[in-house]
Order: structure tokens, then sequence, then C-alpha cells
């Protein structure tokens, strides 16, 4: 997905829990195309956590919310509907076979050459993209 998603914080929801609105613009969890579907992306505490553990798994299990688990302040770990944590795991799964086939496609490439050419890619898409369209 180009671009970085939108989302905007809501005020505080009850026990503690803090929520972000994600709006997005993505295959859904049936493998359709969802235009601008809302996704509640709830923040809380490790402690709010363990004390309301019930009621997470139900805004993820009947709402498909998400709980981002933030520890001394920073995010350490999120609860997800198993449907998206399967389509992750796909997803993964399906990068690491990329990447190997692209390993193995450059087994025979000297580091210093293929490191030249990533160099020298990256400086003519640079270049690319700071000329403007000649059709605008």
């Amino acid at each position: 997905m180009a671009g970085s998603i939108p989302f905007f914080h809501v005020p505080p929801i009850r026990n503690g829990l803090q929520g972000v609105i994600v709006l997005q613009n993505h295959i859904d969890y049936n493998g359709r195309y969802n235009h601008g579907g809302v996704l509640m992306i709830k923040e809380t505490t490790a402690v709010n956590f363990r004390q309301n553990l019930g009621e997470m798994l139900n805004l993820v299990q009947y709402r498909h919310d998400s709980v981002l688990i933030n520890k001394d302040g920073k995010p350490v770990a999120a609860l997800v509907d198993v449907r998206l944590f399967a389509r992750i795991r796909r997803m993964q799964s399906r990068f690491d076979a990329l990447c190997q086939r692209i390993e193995s496609g450059y087994s025979s490439v000297p580091e210093s050459v293929g490191t030249n050419e990533i160099e020298e890619a990256v400086v003519r898409e640079r270049m690319r993209s700071r000329i403007p369209d000649a059709k605008s």
C-alpha cells in the first residue's frame, strides 16, 4: 500500500482503553475490496489488558478490533483477530519465499557487484522521481 494509513485518535474508552481509528482501503478479511472501512485499534497498558482480558477478547472476536498493548509507554504486543493473524502469516510466508528466490538468483554475484547495482538503481530512481512528468 502506497503512503501511510490515515488514522486519528479518539477520546479514552472505558477501563483505560485509548482508541485509534484506522481508515482502511484494502482487501477485507473475506478477500473483498473494502472502500474506506473503519478498523478500531485500541491501545491499553499491560496492566489494564491483564485486568480486562475477557473484554479485550470480545472486542477482537466479535468486533474484529485490534488491541495494542503498551508497557512503560511503548508498544510491546498486539491482540488481533485470528483471520487477520492467518493473513499476516500467509504474507510472511510469501515474503520469505520471495527473499529466498532473490537470494538464490544473486548467489553467484559478488556482494560488491550487487551492492553497486542496488546503489545505482537507487540513484536512478531518485533522479527519475525529481523530474516532473512531461504529460502534466
